[in-house]
């Protein structure tokens, strides 16, 4: 009711570099896929939310640690400051656009 989750393979002490290795990459690319189709779904902006707009209760994607910040109900760490935002975010928008016009 409050959220879709999506599980991705790492740690959240897990470095920028190692979310590079081709095991990371793949997992990546999975979640990036299956978050397109949620935010198709359910439509749901591909932008990563700050603590403030999730507060606010905007929709968007987020992080587990952004969850437990915000609301106080866990103490999760993940996926991490290395996790690649930027180009998870990228990723979900190209994944997007190839689902909508197909």
């Amino acid at each position: 009711q409050d959220g879709i989750h999506i599980e991705i393979c790492g740690k959240a002490a897990q470095t920028a570099d190692q979310w590079q290795d081709a095991y990371s990459l793949a997992c990546l690319e999975n979640a990036e896929d299956v978050a397109a189709q949620y935010s198709l779904k359910y439509d749901i902006p591909v932008v990563h939310l700050t603590n403030e707009q999730l507060r606010n209760g905007e929709k968007g994607i987020v992080g587990h640690y952004q969850v437990s910040e915000v609301y106080k109900k866990s103490s999760h760490t993940d996926p991490g400051s290395g996790f690649p935002w930027g180009r998870f975010i990228a990723g979900v928008k190209d994944y997007r656009e190839k689902r909508e016009s197909q």
